[in-house]
C-alpha cells in the first residue's frame, strides 16, 4: 500500500488578493489533495482558521462575502476618524468557530503576529484563538494594535508575512501561496497605490528567503492589479485562485 502524501499550506497576507487562496485551496480540494496543516498570516489567519475549522474553502467564500462589511475599508473615513479596530471581526469569529480556542480547530494552525513591545514575530499555535486572529489582521496605521496578555501585537507580515519554516518536519510537501507579488511598476496614480507599493516592497523582504523552503509556489503576478481592500472583486479574485489552483494541481499530479 502506498502512503498518502500530506500536505502543509502557508497562506501569506494580502487583504483582498487573499481571496486568491480560496480558489486555490478549492481546485486542491476538488482533486483530493487537502492540507492538513496551516500556518497564515494577516488574510492567510482570516483564511486559515475557518479552514482549519474545517470549512470548505466554498463555504469560507460565503462567510466572508456575508459579513464584507467587517473586512472593507475607507480612507476617507479613516482621515476623519483615525484608526478603527479590526475586533468587529470577532462576531464573525464567534458565529462559526466553535469556541475562543486553538483546541477547537480540526487542523494545527499558526498565527503569525508581530509583537510590538518586543519588535518580534512570534507564531500563536495554541490557546485562546479570536484575538490572535484579530491581531494578525491589524494592519499597521489603519487599524488599531491588539493588546493580548501585556502586550500590543498587529499585523505579522511585519515580521513574518509568509509563515513556511513552521511546516517543516509537519508534512511531507509544503505549499506556499503568497498573493503579494513584487515586479517594476511605471506610475503610481495615488496616494493609496504609492503607500501600498511601499508597504509590500516593506514586507517582501521577509518572504523572498523562504520560497526555497516550499515544494509548490504560487505568487501570480495577476494579483498586482487588486488593492487591499478590493473586496468588491471578490468573485473575480477568487476565480483568478481556482485557476491558479488549477494549474497547480497540475504540477503535483505530474510529480
Amino acid at each position: 500500500m502506498v502512503n498518502k502524501l500530506t500536505y502543509g499550506v502557508s497562506l501569506s497576507g494580502g487583504g483582498a488578493r487573499g481571496i486568491i487562496q480560496l480558489g486555490v485551496l478549492h481546485a486542491l480540494d476538488e482533486y483530493g489533495i487537502v492540507p492538513s496543516i496551516v500556518a497564515g498570516t494577516s488574510m492567510g489567519a482570516i483564511n486559515g482558521v475557518f479552514y482549519a475549522a474545517g470549512y470548505k474553502p466554498q463555504e469560507i467564500a460565503h462567510i466572508l462575502k456575508t459579513h464584507l462589511k467587517t473586512l472593507s475599508f475607507s480612507w476617507l473615513l479613516w482621515v476623519r476618524s483615525g484608526f478603527k479596530s479590526f475586533d468587529t471581526f470577532r462576531h464573525v469569529l464567534e458565529q462559526y468557530i466553535a469556541s475562543d480556542n486553538f483546541d477547537a480547530l480540526t487542523y494545527p494552525l499558526y498565527i503569525s503576529v508581530t509583537n510590538l513591545n518586543s519588535g518580534k514575530n512570534e507564531l500563536i499555535s495554541s490557546g485562546p484563538l479570536f484575538d490572535f486572529v484579530i491581531a494578525s489582521a491589524s494592519i499597521p496605521i489603519i487599524y488599531k494594535p491588539k493588546f493580548i496578555n501585556g502586550c500590543y501585537y498587529v499585523d505579522g507580515g511585519l515580521t513574518n508575512n509568509f509563515p513556511a519554516r513552521v511546516l517543516q518536519g509537519k508534512c511531507d510537501k509544503i505549499i506556499g501561496i503568497h498573493v503579494n507579488h513584487i515586479e517594476e511598476v511605471q506610475e503610481f496614480p495615488n496616494l493609496v497605490s504609492l503607500v501600498e507599493r511601499m508597504y509590500r516592497i516593506g514586507i517582501y523582504s521577509n518572504v523572498s528567503h523562504k520560497i526555497s523552503l516550499c515544494d509548490y509556489f504560487i505568487d501570480p503576478p495577476e494579483a498586482r492589479k487588486y488593492e487591499t481592500f478590493d473586496f468588491d472583486k471578490f468573485d473575480e479574485i477568487y476565480d483568478l485562485g481556482y485557476k491558479k489552483g488549477l494549474e497547480l494541481v497540475k504540477k503535483i499530479k505530474e510529480k
